[in-house]
């Protein structure tokens, strides 16, 4: 049985940080099988991990990996993720990355645990965005910063003929940045599209989050489009029952607009969409916001 305190590959695994439809995820990190310096590390992380807490430079020090650990019949789309994450190149610092590219010749991205496989990504500390949402709603401009900074990412694949496919609160990780900022990461490729060579096997994502166009019989070719159409509705949850601009309120309907057509002609790119947001008298606001209700990098 796979679970903390197990080896796989050569990781360790140190907490099980949840579930879904395709597997596990487990924190880990390179196993470190000798010697006192590796002893006092895991005692160290042990005790951070009892108190709930890790900081990004931890993470990093300590080489922390998410091990995304596939159910028998999904272990095709964790190759298909593996396959999106290399091609990508450059990590960006909004999109989570393979774990060589954050720590180069440190163990293995992809491999086989008996009948199992795992893909292992750099860790992203922080905490999932609908669990944020759970407790209170966002400041607008914190929530357009957020936006923002995916779309920066979203803009990043899409350069590299890649769609996300799944842009929603579970797939972000915020952290606080600074004395009053933030910090957003977009993870799980495991949905992702090429419509250079698009899946056979079916349409992947989340209904509510994925452009109707996907999900008609036959489903249109993924575009980026798709992926503008998910953020608009991360907009609309973001600022949903706060008091928002007309040119906001604008925005979000553009970019939720069921037709692509239309979509495209009021946002054509998610470049378009970063450039109408930056111009939003509340995009100006956020310097002013206070600190983040006490929010913690949980594991």
């Amino acid at each position: 049985m796979i679970g903390p305190g197990a080896r796989l590959g050569g990781y360790e695994l140190l907490a099980r940080l949840g579930a879904g439809g395709q597997g596990e995820v487990f924190l880990a990190r390179p196993w470190l099988a000798h010697g006192a310096a590796g002893r006092v590390g895991r005692w160290a992380l042990q005790v951070r991990l009892g108190a709930g807490w890790i900081d990004a430079r931890s993470a990093h020090q300590q080489r922390l990996a998410a091990l995304k650990v596939a159910h028998p019949d999904a272990a095709a789309s964790l190759h298909d993720e593996h396959a999106h994450l290399r091609s990508i190149g450059a990590a960006h610092p909004h999109l989570a990355c393979l774990y060589s590219q954050r720590h180069p010749g440190a163990a293995r991205d992809l491999g086989l645990a008996g009948r199992r496989v795992y893909l292992a990504l750099a860790h992203e500390p922080g905490t999932p965005l609908d669990r944020v949402l759970a407790r209170r709603p966002l400041p607008v401009a914190w929530s357009i910063s957020i936006i923002v900074q995916l779309g920066l990412a979203l803009a990043h694949l899409h350069q590299r003929g890649i769609i996300h496919h799944d842009v929603r609160a579970a797939n972000v990780v915020v952290r606080p940045a600074g004395s009053c900022g933030l910090h957003a990461v977009l993870i799980d490729l495991g949905a992702a599209e090429t419509p250079a060579a698009p899946r056979r096997r079916a349409v992947y994502g989340t209904v509510g989050h994925l452009a109707p166009e996907r999900l008609q019989d036959p489903p249109a070719p993924a575009t980026p489009l798709v992926d503008l159409f998910g953020l608009g509705v991360l907009l609309r949850e973001l600022t949903a029952g706060l008091n928002v601009s007309p040119a906001l309120a604008e925005v979000v309907a553009l970019a939720t607009e069921p037709d692509p057509a239309q979509r495209a002609a009021g946002l054509p790119t998610i470049t378009a969409l970063l450039e109408r947001l930056a111009a939003l008298p509340e995009a100006r606001k956020g310097q002013q916001q206070p600190g983040w209700f006490g929010l913690r990098c949980c594991p």
